[in-house]
Protein backbone atom coordinates (compact mmCIF):
# COMPACT_ATOMS: atom_id res chain seq x y z
CA UNK A 1 0.00 0.00 0.00
CA UNK A 2 1.15 3.66 -0.90
CA UNK A 3 2.18 5.96 1.87
CA UNK A 4 -0.19 8.56 2.80
CA UNK A 5 1.19 11.85 0.89
CA UNK A 6 2.48 14.46 3.89
CA UNK A 7 0.33 17.76 3.84
CA UNK A 8 1.55 20.52 1.76
CA UNK A 9 1.19 23.95 3.17
CA UNK A 10 2.26 26.98 0.86
CA UNK A 11 2.53 30.79 0.67
CA UNK A 12 2.90 33.48 -2.42
CA UNK A 13 3.27 36.89 -1.89
CA UNK A 14 1.31 38.72 -3.90
CA UNK A 15 3.95 39.77 -7.13
CA UNK A 16 6.25 36.50 -6.80
CA UNK A 17 7.38 34.54 -4.00
CA UNK A 18 6.54 31.50 -3.04
CA UNK A 19 7.02 29.43 0.27
CA UNK A 20 6.14 25.62 0.33
CA UNK A 21 6.89 23.41 3.30
CA UNK A 22 6.13 19.91 3.31
CA UNK A 23 4.76 19.27 6.87
CA UNK A 24 4.43 15.66 9.51
CA UNK A 25 0.67 17.42 10.41
CA UNK A 26 -1.73 20.79 9.71
CA UNK A 27 -1.77 21.05 13.98
CA UNK A 28 -1.70 24.68 14.99
CA UNK A 29 2.07 24.09 16.51
CA UNK A 30 2.85 23.07 13.13
CA UNK A 31 1.40 26.26 11.18
CA UNK A 32 1.37 28.76 13.51
CA UNK A 33 5.01 29.38 13.29
CA UNK A 34 5.43 28.69 9.62
CA UNK A 35 2.99 31.72 9.20
CA UNK A 36 4.95 33.64 12.01
CA UNK A 37 8.37 33.13 10.39
CA UNK A 38 7.39 34.21 6.74
CA UNK A 39 4.35 36.60 7.47
CA UNK A 40 4.67 39.83 8.28
CA UNK A 41 1.98 41.22 11.68
CA UNK A 42 -1.08 42.94 10.19
CA UNK A 43 -0.64 41.36 6.83
CA UNK A 44 -3.93 40.48 4.94
CA UNK A 45 -3.78 36.50 4.44
CA UNK A 46 -6.29 35.08 2.08
CA UNK A 47 -6.71 30.99 2.66
CA UNK A 48 -9.05 28.54 1.74
CA UNK A 49 -11.36 27.64 4.26
CA UNK A 50 -9.16 24.47 6.38
CA UNK A 51 -10.22 25.78 9.75
CA UNK A 52 -6.96 26.31 10.86
CA UNK A 53 -6.85 29.36 9.23
CA UNK A 54 -9.81 31.42 11.94
CA UNK A 55 -6.46 31.69 14.35
CA UNK A 56 -4.84 34.01 12.10
CA UNK A 57 -6.38 37.19 13.50
CA UNK A 58 -5.47 35.95 17.15
CA UNK A 59 -2.41 35.01 15.47
CA UNK A 60 -1.93 39.11 14.53
CA UNK A 61 -3.11 38.82 11.08
CA UNK A 62 -6.25 40.04 8.97
CA UNK A 63 -7.93 37.05 7.32
CA UNK A 64 -10.24 36.93 4.01
CA UNK A 65 -11.08 33.70 2.54
CA UNK A 66 -12.19 34.28 -0.78
CA UNK A 67 -14.65 32.75 -2.72
CA UNK A 68 -12.61 32.45 -6.10
CA UNK A 69 -8.31 32.62 -6.15
CA UNK A 70 -7.39 34.64 -9.28
CA UNK A 71 -3.32 33.87 -9.53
Amino acid sequence: MEKERPPVFGIIDRGGQVVINLLDNVKQKTIEPLVKDTIDPGTLVYTDEYSIYARLKKWGYEHSRPDTFFF
